[in-house]
């Protein structure tokens, strides 16, 4: 997938845990995203070398819920599949691969990568390499990739299987018919109103945005209160914050089933925008830790 803009700073992948399994209910069981983000966090913090005495870099002074930046492309499987890679200041990278982009982009799944946010802007080389180890489609990978944001551009590998069974090559660059510039502020102007948005399963994701960034919707029998606000990155990227009220009590227990992530609002050159949420839950709870979903008015 080609095209018109995305752009941040030179960064690195890291360790994979791709999402792709069904969503069957609200209520399923709960997946455990927030270990690996602390175990991510651990690892790096124990990985040694020089680099902890480095001292701060001004893209290091930007919240860590901001966006670094978002990148159209392609992936290549058991077919191709367009691509939207977002890289957030806090190490945490995403990718949403589907089919018919051009169109209103039928999600098929996404990957989430963790990094050490100490570690991730360090260094200001204009392209680095990183490799790690995850899973991919239920099979144990080894991931390489390399970002420039720069310019902007994308590519990696992911080794699946052990012993490997297939490679998977990924790639990109700006977003493709899309007049997306990264480095102008969000607006919750551009996504106020009516949102009928899919999860990765194809369940219906109904959602209002008032004008004061209030969410407030329904998803699997619960409904979803929260807040949209531009990131103070000052980035085109909208941070999410939300809970899930579901059953017979109306109020949300605290951290235990609110969710927190981002929103890219893409205006598309074919007319309409496209709106990606990813989101994951504060704390573990009787549901799944992973938010995503997409849709286009």
């Amino acid at each position: 997938m080609n095209a018109d803009n995305a752009a941040g700073r030179d960064h690195q992948s890291t360790s994979v845990t791709m999402h792709q399994q069904a969503t069957t209910g609200i209520l399923g069981p709960a997946r455990r995203v927030l270990f690996m983000i602390a175990l991510a966090t651990f690892l790096g913090a124990c990985g040694g070398g020089g680099d902890s005495a480095s001292p701060a870099s001004p893209a290091r002074a930007a919240p860590t819920n901001s966006i670094a930046g978002v990148f159209g492309g392609s992936l290549s499987d058991d077919q191709g599949y367009d691509l939207l890679y977002v890289v957030r200041r806090d190490g945490t990278q995403v990718g949403f691969f589907g089919s018919e982009w051009s169109n209103s982009f039928n999600l098929a799944g996404y990957w989430v990568s963790y990094n050490n946010p100490a570690r991730f802007f360090q260094h200001q080389e204009p392209t680095r390499t990183d490799t790690s180890n995850g899973l991919y489609r239920g099979e144990s990978a080894f991931v390489s990739t390399i970002f420039d944001m720069a310019t902007p551009r994308l590519s990696g590998l992911i080794w699946a299987g052990m012993p490997t069974t297939r490679t998977v090559a990924f790639g990109g660059g700006p977003i493709a018919g899309s007049s997306y510039k990264f480095d102008t502020p969000a607006s919750v102007g551009a996504v106020e109103g009516r949102w009928e948005l899919v999860d990765e399963s194809g369940n219906a994701v109904a959602i209002d945005i008032a004008s004061d960034g209030g969410l407030k919707g329904s998803y699997q029998g619960c409904s979803v209160a929260g807040l949209v606000k531009p990131s103070a990155g000052g980035e085109n990227a909208l941070i999410v914050n939300f809970d899930f009220r579901c059953g017979p009590d109306p109020q949300p227990l605290p951290l235990l089933n609110g969710f927190s992530g981002f929103a890219i609002a893409l205006p598309m050159s074919a007319g309409g925008t496209r709106l990606l949420i990813f989101a994951q839950a504060w704390s573990e709870w009787d549901g799944p830790s992973t938010f995503v979903a997409v849709g286009q008015r």
